[in-house]
């Protein structure tokens, strides 16, 4: 069954990349297990890091995908940070 996700959900997510469009700077991205697409904004500072985020918009394609727009907790510790 797939996991349905709203705004205001918080999640743990480990952000692995930047946003490479020079129009959408300080953007990072995670992936979920569900294929999910999580874009964090002024999340590029957190690159391979895992944070906790609160889920401000959901989308999904055509083909079925989720795309999340997601914010960091403002008071978000860093979770993890693996060498």
């Amino acid at each position: 069954m797939e996991k349905i996700y709203l705004p205001g959900d918080i999640l743990e997510v480990h952000i692995t990349q930047a946003v490479a469009r020079r129009s959408k700077r300080n953007q990072g991205i995670s992936y979920l297990n569900d294929n999910a697409v999580i874009i964090v904004r002024n999340g590029e500072s957190f690159i391979n890091k895992s944070i906790e985020v609160e889920i401000t918009e959901v989308f999904q394609t055509s083909r079925q995908y989720n795309i999340i727009l997601a914010e960091p907790i403002r008071s978000t510790n860093i979770l993890s940070n693996p060498t």
